[in-house]
This record gives structure tokens, sequence and C-alpha cells, in this order.
């Protein structure tokens, strides 16, 4: 499982609080989180689930929470037959399904979209630097003044 901010709307009625993303309903909580107002998108970090459903899964019980190790592996230790495997598993379709909103003490985990954009911007950067000569010195330096800024 894994930790995603996704954009997200709150909804409040008499039956609680409704948090949707993309228009969907993924979670609801029975208390107002402090601060937050009806109709406010937004970025909520959740768990997310990765899941697997390959050619024909439907008839072996798939699709079925993805633990990351060989596919292959993966699919015959969840009772897909090995007859299958022949078969393209090109068409294996991967996706997210959002488990729960993350919460500490309680509380919604909220992302700030400015360290969002930062962080997207840094990310691009650096996959563009990968291929540059002395990129690992680089990155090293990069890593070690992110850790001096945590402290």
């Amino acid at each position: 499982m894994k930790e995603v901010a996704l954009k997200t709307k709150i909804n409040i009625s008499t039956e609680g609080v409704v948090l949707l993303v993309d228009g969907y309903e993924v979670h609801s909580l029975s208390i107002l989180p402090e601060g937050v107002e009806d109709g406010v998108e937004l970025n909520v970090k959740f768990n997310v689930e990765t899941y697997i459903d390959p050619p024909n899964g439907w008839k072996y019980g798939f699709p079925k929470p993805y633990s990351g190790s060989s596919i292959t592996d993966f699919l015959l230790a969840n009772g897909y037959p090995e007859q299958e495997l022949k078969n393209d598993l090109g068409h294996t379709r991967f996706f997210d399904q959002v488990v729960s909103p993350v919460l500490v003490d309680g509380k919604l985990v909220i992302v700030s979209k400015e360290k969002d954009i930062e962080l997207k911007a840094i990310t691009e950067t650096m996959s563009m630097l990968y291929d540059l000569p002395g990129f690992e010195d680089m990155y090293r330096r990069f890593v070690n003044t992110l850790i001096r800024d945590q402290k």
C-alpha cells in the first residue's frame, strides 16, 4: 500500500462528511475535520492499493491487490492457471484503488498545493538530469541538502 495526495472535494450532509475524488465517493467520515468547509477542494493524502487484473481474471477471482512481486509468480500463487499464462499477458490491467484517507491523530492529512508543485518541478528536473555526467555526485548533494533542511 502507498500514500498518494489526491485532489478531493469535501461534501457535508446530514449523514456526515463525504470525500469525493474525480466526482466519485471514495470515503465518508462521521465527523467534520477541523477547519474544513463544505464544497472546498483540498489535496488529501490517501492510502492507495494497486490491483492486478489479468486476461480472463474474473474467472479466478481477479482483480486482486498486487504485492509488487514477479507478475507470473503472483498470478500463479493467487489461483491464476498456468495454461492462462500462455495467453497474452500484455493485456493485464493495473489500477489503483483508494482504501482510506490517511489520518494522523484522527485528522485528515492535507498536502499544500505549493509543496505538490515544488515536488513535481524537482522530480521533472531530476529526471532530465539523470543522464548527465556527474549526476550521482549532484544527486548526493541534493539529498544531503534535503536532509539538512528537514532538521
